[in-house]
């Protein structure tokens, strides 16, 4: 907020507006695919917001040839019991997702790590405590829907729109400016590496409608 802007709140309007727009673009123009398209869904904002937006797609583009939208699938992975499983089957009954969940205990997280560590090819300690949960799950997609090749997913929105909690102590609005772009350039090595090898491991494809230019 600056005092010597009167339209502020109308300023904010037109960016989100415009925010908002852009995401259904970068969504929209990614659909495009010789197989069936589907989504990481953790319950979290970020995978949330683009499930509902490739359904969108979906049916915009089936009201349009005059057909019914074909089904979408949506897919999350956690502990049995996990909060997020709860909040992803949430997620999935209110965009009319078709839901699957794939359950995985501790052993066997654990005991896939030398393997996981050859396929993304770093040993980055954050790196591969989260990639453990995706590389069980991408493996899963391929078994359910063999014919799904691409995978959307809401990485990216983190970095893009300033979405970790550490945010809320930048001192400055140009500090959190900086700071999400030195995010945003180190994505090939931590977060992007875990999505981008641990989906293509299993023969997929992965899609980031937030890190769209």
């Amino acid at each position: 907020y600056r005092d010597d802007y009167d339209d502020s709140i109308t300023e904010l309007n037109k960016m989100y507006r415009q925010v908002a727009i852009a995401l259904q673009q970068a969504t929209r123009k990614r659909m495009l695919s010789d197989k069936d398209v589907a989504c990481l869904l953790s319950g979290g904002l970020d995978s949330s917001v683009v499930a509902a937006l490739v359904m969108k797609s979906r049916k915009e583009t089936a009201e349009l040839e005059g057909r019914l939208p074909d089904p979408l699938h949506t897919f999350s992975v956690g502990l049995k019991g996990g909060t997020d499983l709860q909040h992803a089957a949430a997620v999935a009954a209110h965009i009319g997702s078709i839901h699957h969940e794939v359950l995985v205990t501790e052993d066997e997280l654990i005991d896939s790590i030398p393997d996981l560590i050859r396929q993304i090819e770093t040993y980055d300690l954050t790196t591969v405590r989260a990639s453990c949960p995706m590389y069980h799950l991408a493996k899963k997609i391929t078994e359910i829907i063999p014919d799904i090749s691409v995978i959307f997913s809401g990485e990216g929105a983190d970095e893009v729109c300033a979405g970790y909690m550490y945010f809320h102590s930048s001192p400055t609005p140009e500090d959190l400016d900086s700071e999400c772009r030195r995010l945003i350039r180190s994505l090939h090595r931590f977060d992007v590496l875990r999505a981008e090898k641990t989906i293509a491991g299993a023969g997929l494809e992965a899609r980031f409608p937030f890190l769209d230019k």
